[in-house]
């Protein structure tokens, strides 16, 4: 940009996307250095117009009132200055600041020419399509990633400010960790986890049939690139989790049935009598439906009060993480609680017990054992593990 545009020394502009539209960058003037945004437009003639421009809070904070600015500002809305000129008027307004401006303490943009000219060209190798979006003020740059399966993956990147000194670093919503090589470059970093993407093609199309075929309880969509674990509604009070192993993605899943005892009794039975012949060669989906011989309800064709998975109590499902996961034993009740607001109802009544057998013996909770208490629904009695 610099030997295009003759840009004075002490500036650094680089673009934000690949039209050459937009650009950031920051400019240094007597010791202190600020960020600076500006768009583009060619006009006809071939010359580069700045149509729009922004600047830090530092920098507005010290050319705050100043004549000339409004001025520069003016000039830009109409396009009729080129990147230099918006360059100059600036430095042109900061010399006419006086020495004693109050001066704002915002931080310095984070790279320095020397990194952010490696950075530019790093992501040029890695193609700015892939870039989608670069905040200079925190090291952070964002990588979307489409896998072969149309799914969208953003790798959050942390790019040190004495970079390439000091390696990057990466984040990305994968079910486990991505092996990356020591000191691995940005180009590197992002080559690492766009394998370790593709090496969890067979997971997700497994749990894309689940997702897409039942009515699956937790975790939240937004979690589902992240967890292996699936719950799945069966029927009304019964669930099934189910986590699959990425390394053997179609064999057997750990599963856990969640309900009743009187309920699930039946299903657990069907599903070990018939895992032996578990086919390696279907989908996770497909055996499940076909060891437990039923239809699994889905979203389209069931309501929440046919699947009845609220609390009984605080009447929600989802509460700091948790689900409903404790329920009554009593046929005609078969309510789901989360363990949390049981422990707290058993609080607020007098015959919580210790005892399974006693009825009126209230007690101090905190000590890790099950306590005892009447369903708030239908007086049966019912426990919980004592709050940790």
């Amino acid at each position: 940009m610099k030997a295009a545009w003759n840009l004075p020394g002490g500036v650094v502009l680089v673009p934000e996307a690949r039209d050459l539209a937009r650009y950031c960058g920051f400019l240094r003037h007597k010791g202190r250095q600020y960020s600076i945004r500006l768009s583009v437009r060619i006009s006809s003639c071939g010359e580069a117009q700045v149509v729009s421009l922004d600047v830090d809070e530092s920098l507005a904070a010290v050319v705050r009132g100043s004549a000339h600015m409004s001025t520069l500002q003016k000039s830009v809305e109409t396009g009729s200055l080129n990147p230099c000129g918006v360059i100059k008027e600036i430095f042109h307004v900061l010399e006419g600041v006086s020495a004693n401006s109050k001066q704002s303490s915002q931080p310095n943009c984070c790279w320095g020419p020397s990194a952010l000219t490696r950075l530019m060209q790093q992501l040029e190798t890695i193609g700015w399509n892939y870039v989608s979006s670069i905040d200079y003020s925190s090291n952070q740059v964002s990588i979307s990633v489409i896998d072969s399966g149309h799914r969208q993956h953003k790798i959050r990147v942390t790019v040190p400010s004495d970079y390439p000194e000091s390696p990057p670093s990466a984040s990305c919503d994968l079910p486990g960790d991505v092996s990356v090589p020591v000191n691995a470059d940005l180009t590197q970093l992002v080559a690492a986890y766009k394998i370790a993407i593709e090496g969890y093609q067979s997971l997700w199309k497994e749990l894309d049939e689940i997702d897409t075929s039942t009515w699956v309880l937790s975790p939240p969509k937004s979690a589902f690139l992240v967890s292996t674990t699936r719950r799945i509604a069966l029927a009304t009070h019964c669930s099934l989790q189910i986590t699959i192993d990425p390394a053997a993605t179609r064999g057997i899943p750990t599963c856990v049935f969640l309900g009743p005892e009187v309920l699930i009794s039946p299903l657990k039975e069907r599903f070990f009598s018939r895992v032996d012949s578990w086919d390696v060669n279907a989908s996770v989906l497909h055996n499940l439906q076909r060891s437990l011989d039923i239809a699994f309800p889905s979203q389209d064709d069931a309501s929440m009060d046919d699947i009845s998975v609220e609390c009984g109590i605080c009447c929600g499902y989802e509460l700091d993480g948790t689900i409903p996961n404790k329920m009554c034993e009593n046929q005609a009740c078969h309510k789901s609680f989360h363990e949390s607001c049981l422990r707290e109802w058993f609080k607020s009544i007098t015959t919580t017990s210790k005892d399974p057998s006693s009825s009126a013996a209230p007690v101090q909770m905190g000590f890790g054992s099950l306590i005892f208490g009447k369903c708030p629904h239908c007086n049966v009695r019912i426990s919980v593990k004592d709050s940790h």
